[in-house]
Parts: structure tokens; sequence; C-alpha cells
């Protein structure tokens, strides 16, 4: 008979927990994006970030090109 481990699979069942309660969030007014790393880190999905500002843009731009900046 086989043997699994326990802990493997609580991991793996702890990630796709995590994975199907993630919220998302709509950023507006983002800035740099400081606020929406931390909500990232607290298990946030970012769907959208509002900016107007040039340099906060091409900040946004720059370092996380996966956010859909509108």
């Amino acid at each position: 008979m086989a043997k699994f481990n326990i802990e493997k699979v609580t991991r793996i069942e702890k990630q796709y927990i995590l994975k199907a309660k993630r919220k998302t969030a709509l950023s507006l007014f983002t800035g740099a994006g400081g606020f929406d790393l931390g909500l990232e880190a607290a298990n946030y999905k970012i769907v959208g970030c509002v900016e107007i500002d040039i340099d906060a843009r091409q900040t946004i731009l720059r370092n996380r090109p996966e956010w859909n900046l509108l």
C-alpha cells in the first residue's frame, strides 16, 4: 500500500483554497502602486489600475507590466 505525505496534501489544499478565495480589486488613484502591492500580498487580484499622472503610469508600466493600466 502506498503511503502519502500528509504535509504535502495539506500544502496543496491550502494553495487551492487560497486561489478559490482570492478577492479582486480595482485600483483608483493608483500612484506608483504601493497600496496595490499590499493588496497583492493580502491575496487580492488587481483587475485594473486608474492613474493619470504620467510619471506614475511609467513606473507602473515598468515595474508591473501585467497590471491592466486604464
